[in-house]
């Protein structure tokens, strides 16, 4: 496989895995707040461990995803 064609693949693995992740936490957040306030409020948190100062860039950018789909203003 050419070098640009692996890296094509790994950048569709890692958005493939970025979004099973996104629906995975969305499914559990719904299970366990089944309001639109109850998703608000678990929205904070995804935020507020977003904003810790040693936060892995990673999980920063997954925790603003899933706070944003928390509050229906970002697909997944």
């Amino acid at each position: 496989m050419a070098e640009e064609d692996r890296t094509s693949a790994l950048e569709d693995e890692l958005l493939q895995t970025k979004r099973a992740a996104i629906t995975m936490i969305l499914s559990m957040a719904e299970a366990i707040a089944n309001t639109p306030e109850g998703r608000a409020e678990l929205a904070k948190g995804f935020e507020a461990a977003a904003e810790q100062s040693d936060a892995d860039p990673a999980m920063v950018r997954l925790s603003k995803l899933v706070a944003a789909a928390l509050r229906g203003t970002q697909r997944h």
